[in-house]
């Protein structure tokens, strides 16, 4: 792997060593040059002429084959079939399609094209770029090539300038986003670490010194942003004998009055529970969904998945985090205790706090409250609900405001919806000196009852991985096992679950009835079932593991007709074209239900 990076000092490693071999400082910039411009081949005599100049073309020609040689040789460049450079007659291009090369300014450059591409509601509030432009912070070490020059090669000077430009530009946009964005979060301590780094890289700009001083004060800094204005003042003056601009004397007047504006903004109204508990995993999961809910054409977002597997937890996660992003706020609306979809016209009145008029069709004055306003709406638990699905569409078709986000164990069947399907935490650790989401999450709910409870050793962490397995990182039932392991050890937790999902039962007060006990999850979705497909169900309970559609139909004439409904019941999963299983709890429960 060619590991190149280029903003900040000139770094060129393979994997993690250090490429030593570059015979001068005129190789470097050829590889520099070549990858920067990989747009299109370069010939030969305008590279030639890039770095040697004008002068005696047939030493400049020798010297370039020199250069060109040891570059191969340095950067290893010996696989015919996929070489880094390719060189057809008197051209050469840098292979940056190579799966083998990394550019840092090439994924710089694609994280923020990908910002400007993403049709986002609105930037300043959209998690999903910020998450990308903070990426794209980290890779920008310095200025592009930093104490990086050829004073004799003039042309290809004037092209390092440029570039140092092009790319300093571009991340003081990143910056200022980054800022913004996390100021109007009121996450002033990181705002002010971006802002901190606007002026680090251009101390004369004053819009950067106007944004710090804002977000000092706002953070209770306001001495702080006195000196700040001092400082700016003092440069001003220092390198351009100026004063500073009246908005900047202005903000600084405000300040030492404290008459500034309340730069603060309320809190977004919404009703979303607190939980007393850690989210844990579900990076990936809560990154796309929400880059789902920014979008302008993705208003209607389903979380499809079994009961007990995060659901409602991630939802309400996703709600917390897009409190800034939609103006009129964020509203909780749990359907579990509703019975028929003619109350949600009530249901989400109450929700977002309106009062419906005595008289009327309460459909019709939700629908008109809802018109003009930037909302999200969180239903939880819609199963029960469907197949009424009408309204949800009616009040996406008249609300062009309003984004909806759906946990259900079943999608709503909807052109304009958007499923996104939840799986058990992962079994395996992204980084290697960390656990794995679900041991993680069994870890630290334990401690809940035991606070010395630690899985340090490699036997625990076995015993504890194969518990998780067991459960196929079902989130609630790592939660309700937590609950046991000041009585037992996992391998003991784990023995009791497979003879008996009944042992996996908690008894805190303030967990929902529902989420008591896995049985009761499992009931619930038995109760949405027909009577065809309660009995297909059951009969799938006879496979070990994974089955075709072919060996269901043996054993059930019913089952074929109906995998596809199970599947969209989020009972069974569908693995591949014709492969199917059974959550290994789900399995052990269709079992129980043969009799």
């Amino acid at each position: 792997m060619l590991n190149l990076s280029f903003l900040g000092t000139y770094s060129a490693k393979t994997e993690n060593t250090v490429i030593q071999g570059f015979e001068s400082a005129k190789v470097r910039a050829l590889l520099a040059y070549l990858m920067l411009e990989s747009d299109k081949p370069q010939s030969r005599d305008h590279l030639i002429g890039l770095l040697w100049g004008e002068g005696d073309d047939t030493k400049a020609s020798k010297n370039m084959r020199q250069a060109l040689s040891n570059l191969r040789k340095t950067i290893q460049d010996t696989d015919p079939e996929n070489p880094f450079l390719l060189m057809v007659s008197d051209t050469i291009q840098a292979n940056i399609n190579n799966p083998h090369i990394w550019l840092d300014t090439r994924v710089f450059e694609k994280l923020i094209s990908e910002c400007e591409q993403h049709p986002h509601r609105r930037i300043e509030t959209c998690t999903a770029c910020a998450n990308r432009l903070g990426r794209a912070a980290q890779l920008y070490r310095g200025g592009f090539l930093h104490g990086f020059n050829l004073k004799d090669s003039e042309y290809f000077q004037d092209w390092l300038v440029s570039r140092r430009e092009y790319f300093h530009q571009k991340m003081i946009g990143v910056l200022e986003q980054l800022a913004g964005y996390h100021q109007q979060r009121h996450e002033y301590k990181t705002a002010i670490e971006y802002a901190r780094r606007l002026i680090s890289m251009d101390e004369w700009r004053e819009e950067s010194y106007i944004l710090l001083m804002r977000l000092l004060y706002s953070s209770s800094q306001r001495s702080d942003a006195l000196k700040l204005y001092q400082k700016c003042r003092h440069i001003l003056r220092e390198e351009f004998d100026v004063e500073p601009q009246p908005e900047t004397v202005q903000l600084y007047e405000e300040i030492l009055n404290n008459q500034i504006p309340g730069d603060r903004l309320a809190l977004p109204q919404n009703n979303l529970p607190v939980f007393g508990t850690t989210f844990i995993g579900r990076q990936k999961e809560f990154l796309h969904i929400v880059e789902c809910l920014q979008a302008k054409d993705r208003r209607l977002v389903t979380v499809m998945g079994p009961g007990g597997v995060g659901k409602t937890r991630l939802a309400i996660q996703i709600g917390q985090d897009q409190l800034y992003s939609f103006q009129n706020g964020v509203f909780w609306i749990p359907l579990e205790n509703i019975e028929t979809p003619s109350a949600l016209p009530d249901i989400i009145a109450n929700a977002v706090g309106m009062e419906l008029p005595a008289k009327g069709d309460a459909r019709s004055h939700v629908l008109n409250f809802l018109r003009h306003r930037d909302i999200l709406l969180i239903f939880d638990n819609y199963e029960h609900l469907l197949p009424a699905t009408e309204f949800v569409a009616e009040i996406l078709n008249r609300a062009p405001g309003v984004s909806i986000l759906i946990t259900s164990r079943e999608s709503l069947h909807l052109q304009m919806e958007w499923v996104f399907e939840l799986t058990g935490l992962p079994l395996q650790a992204e980084d290697k000196e960390e656990l794995p989401a679900a041991v993680l999450l069994l870890e630290q709910r334990a401690q809940r009852l035991e606070p010395q409870f630690y899985i340090s050793t490699d036997e625990g962490y076995k015993d504890a991985l194969h518990l998780c397995k067991i459960l196929d990182g079902l989130p609630l039932g790592i939660e309700l096992a937590s609950g046991m392991l000041k009585k037992y050890t996992c391998a003991e937790i784990a023995e009791q679950i497979s003879e008996n999902i009944g042992t996996l039962a908690s008894s805190f007060r303030d967990i929902p009835s529902r989420h008591r006990s896995l049985w009761v999850v499992f009931e619930h979705s038995w109760d949405l079932l027909s009577k065809e497909e309660k009995q297909a169900f059951a009969a799938l309970g006879v496979f070990p593991s994974r089955f075709t559609a072919a060996a269901a139909y043996e054993i059930c004439t019913t089952v074929s007709g109906l995998l596809d409904d199970l599947c969209r019941k989020s009972l069974v999963r569908q693995l591949g074209r014709d492969l199917y299983s059974l959550h290994p709890l789900l399995q052990q429960y269709a079992r129980k239900k043969q009799g």
